[in-house]
Parts: C-alpha cells; structure tokens; sequence
C-alpha cells in the first residue's frame, strides 16, 4: 500500500517540481544575464566614452556572449532593453548616445 502511495506521488508531483525548476532556474539565469548587461552598459559608458553607439554595443555584446550562451537575437533584446531602462532610471546609457547603443 505504500509503495502504491509512493509510486503515485512521484508520478503525480514530479512534473509540477521539473516544471518549477526550470522556472527557477530560467529566471535565476536570466537575471544573471541581465545584471551582466547592466555592468557591460554602465563600462561600455565610461571606457568608450565619446564612442559611437555601434561599438558600445559590440563590447556589451561580446563581454555577455563570453559568460552566457544566449542567442543574437535574444542578447540585443535584453541589450536595448537594459538601455531604454536605465536611460529612464538616468544611470548608465546617457542621452541619443544610449539610443544609438540600442539601436
């Protein structure tokens, strides 16, 4: 009978736990990404200050790139959105600079 028991929680609450697992852990990595774009931005703003946007992103790209597995795609969205983000908070990206890092 415990056995029996056994055998169907598992079966039962095994998919809930893996589904909330990978939640958590998507949502852990991809916090860690975002706080790596975040740093990038801030040092693409004061390492290459005076530099066009284009290379300001292609360092965020390429510090990100090195320490994540994201996709292009996916690496510019959370790029510009990291930008248009601080851009509003005032930190970081500053003024049509910012605007071409993003875009």
């Amino acid at each position: 009978m415990l056995t029996a028991v056994v055998t169907w929680a598992v079966k039962e609450l095994v998919p809930f736990l893996k589904e909330w697992l990978d939640a958590k852990i998507d949502a852990n990595t991809r916090g860690a990404i975002t706080r790596t774009i975040e740093a990038g931005v801030r040092a693409a703003e004061v390492l290459l200050a005076g530099q066009p946007g284009a290379e300001k992103l292609a360092y965020v790209t390429g510090l990100v790139s090195g320490a994540h597995k994201v996709d292009d795609e996916e690496l510019r969205a959370f790029i510009e959105e990291a930008v248009y983000r601080m851009k509003r908070q005032g930190e970081g990206a500053a003024g049509d600079d910012a605007a071409a890092t993003a875009g």
